[in-house]
């Protein structure tokens, strides 16, 4: 599972398209469910289901329901047309003291306990070698403790010999893994710094001990597929990660593609279908869409100990589907077809991430945390099978196809400056009665200046073109942002940066924006001090608020929001961010500018691997505080 954030909220100069919706409409499980069937599913097409967890539920008093009946996950799962199971390895996830640290508690004696049980029931296995003590992504690819002080060939060593092991051990049972899977989401490399790719390892350093991994498998079970697995969507950075793997690196000898998809931070279902036919084709690999969910509900467990769901409104409005049952299944469903539909039959299937994840204290992603993905399980709150369960086994069914009708239009609303004319959308999401949001072009009527000449409200009405449908848009007039480029949707267009510049960064990966398409980031994998700034001229005196929203590791030495050069003495806020989504909205009002122009930035001063964004930059002016 990768590290994600974001809603969408399109920047375009100075408007800002607002995007949180009132969605009334029901799609809940009291609802008839229903999926429309899909060609080429065949019976050896991969219906997956992540049971990670399993175990660590069960062990804390978490139980399953189908049709109102006590029944084991892995039956439940089967009955509901799942043919294979995932399951992720941690070399040691235990501290000091020998307590496990939670997640799945996925170490080799957890996952025989679910292996051998899915043997029984007839499921094929997926094994995912994640080579860390706990969760492994695009951002942390730690070696586990055993491990710290080998390098080169020890280290590779190592890689080998876990791996062979491991897979003997799984073999012994008559539990050996259908496929496997060298590295959990190695976008960035694994087991840094040695196999960092952008680090000191480099490409050399990761092609090397992932060939190990391959190496290790093909020792053991030389009929088992082997998957190397990333997290990013994008075409453009999946081109370049596979052509240095394969064609400079020669990491050949692997079977499977693998990408990481949901669709409220990677994209639309036409672009993934689009990336993975260019990958089959350029690499002549087999492709599986390796982690997938959606939410069938926003409301969070009652019992989750304080933790927030991963997938909120935000997610929903960029998703491309109501959080319902229905849209759970449509959801799924629509990534079916989209694998199925790849070119030659290289499309192999589709595992769903976190699928019995249900909310269980004790169970959490981590010792004293709850559940983030409670509200993407296949399960309800209270461990019962959800209608959407009934997917795997409906895309294969010979039910009469439905075609979705329209059921309602999201309201649009629009922010725009005093004397500028707001940018309307070209498009207007229509939700369907397949729970699926699709958006649809607008032709809008003309808008008077004097509509938005001053503060406050108007209505402009549009027509959808392809239903003919009225729509209207609120448009909300406001203040004035002085800042130019506040959501690096240009770049640094407008902006200084100073000191260790190399930390600097603009993020293109959406979800890791607070709105728009791209933010500030900043990473080193050394300590560093830098400073990013923008100089305002031309402002009429008075006083001014500025803020910014800004996310990341935590742990830098200092991180501050400033103003200077105003007229009046240096401002700063400082930010003590707190990890990924944790969004902080830092503010400094009653900026009282005397000299018409200031400026405005902020300063790090960070320590090796500190990381985090800026989004959404603001100075506006306010009314005078006598």
């Amino acid at each position: 599972m990768k590290k994600a954030n974001g809603f969408i909220v399109i920047l375009i100069g100075l408007i800002i398209f607002i995007p949180f919706f009132v969605i009334s409409t029901s799609f809940g499980a009291e609802n008839n469910f229903w999926i429309n069937p899909v060609k080429n599913v065949g019976s050896n097409f991969i219906k997956g289901a992540d049971v990670s967890m399993l175990e660590q539920i069960e062990q804390e008093g978490g139980k399953y329901y189908f049709d109102g009946k006590q029944q084991n996950a892995l039956q439940i799962l089967k009955e509901n047309g799942v043919n294979w199971i995932q399951i992720r390895l941690w070399n040691n996830p235990k501290d000091e003291s020998g307590t496990y640290f939670g997640g799945g508690n996925n170490d080799e004696n957890t996952d025989l306990l679910i292996a051998r049980q899915a043997k029984e029931y007839g499921l094929k296995i997926c094994l995912e070698f994640q080579y860390s003590d706990f969760w492994a992504d695009p951002g942390t690819q730690n070696k586990p403790v055993s491990w710290l002080n080998d390098h080169g060939a020890k280290l590779e060593q190592d890689v080998y010999e876990f791996t062979s092991e491991v897979l003997k051990n799984f073999e012994d049972i008559g539990a050996t893994p259908d496929m496997v899977i060298v590295g959990n989401e190695v976008n960035n490399g694994i087991l840094w710094p040695d196999g960092q790719i952008y680090g000191s390892g480099g490409w050399s350093g990761f092609a090397s001990l992932i060939q190990q991994g391959i190496k290790a498998v093909k020792s053991v079970d030389p009929k088992a597929f082997i998957m190397i697995h990333v997290a990013d969507a994008s075409l453009d950075s999946l081109n370049y990660f596979f052509d240095n793997l394969i064609n400079k690196e020669h990491v050949k000898d692997f079977d499977v593609i693998g990408l990481s998809y949901y669709p409220y931070w990677d994209g639309s279902i036409t672009q993934l279908k689009d990336t993975m036919n260019d990958l089959s084709e350029k690499f002549d690999k087999y492709i599986v869409v390796d982690e997938n969910s959606y939410a069938w509900t926003l409301e969070t467990p009652s019992n989750n100990d304080g933790t927030t769901n991963t997938f909120t409104a935000s997610e929903q409005n960029s998703g491309g589907y109501i959080a319902s049952v229905q849209g759970q299944g449509t959801e799924l469903r629509d990534v079916i077809a989209a694998v199925s539909d790849i070119h030659d039959h290289k499309g192999l299937g589709v595992f769903y991430w976190g699928t019995i994840w249900i909310p269980v204290q004790g169970a959490g992603w981590k010792n004293g945390f709850g559940d983030a993905w409670a509200n993407q399980a296949m399960f309800d709150f209270n461990g019962n099978a959800l209608p959407s369960l009934s997917t795997f086994n409906l895309v294969s069914g010979t039910q009469t196809y439905i075609t979705p009708k329209v059921v309602s239009i999201e309201p649009i609303e629009v922010s725009t400056t005093a004397g500028s004319p707001p940018t309307l959308p070209t498009e207007a999401k229509v939700i369907y009665s397949d729970a699926s949001i699709r958006s649809l072009p607008v032709e809008w009527s003309k808008i008077k200046p004097q509509s938005y000449s001053q503060l406050g409200t108007f209505t402009i009405a549009g027509t959808i073109t392809n239903i003919s449908a009225r729509i209207f848009a609120n448009v909300k007039v406001t203040n004035k942002n002085y800042v130019n480029n506040p959501g690096f949707e240009n770049g640094l267009t407008d902006w200084t940066v100073t000191g260790d510049t190399k930390a600097i960064f603009i993020n293109t990966t959406q979800s890791d924006a607070y709105s728009g398409k791209q933010s500030l980031g900043w990473w080193s994998a050394t300590p560093f001090k830098v400073k990013v700034y923008q100089k305002i001229s031309n402002l009429a005196n008075g006083y001014y608020t500025l803020s910014a929203y800004l996310e990341g590791s935590g742990g830098e030495n200092e991180l501050d929001l400033f103003v200077i050069d105003y007229g009046g003495t240096p401002l700063s806020v400082s930010v003590h961010d707190n990890g990924w989504r944790s969004w902080q909205h830092a503010v400094i009002p009653l900026i009282k500018v005397t000299n018409g122009q200031c400026t405005i930035g902020i300063y790090i001063d960070g320590n090796s691997n500190d990381w985090g964004t800026m989004d959404d930059v603001e100075l506006v002016h306010v009314e005078n505080n006598k």
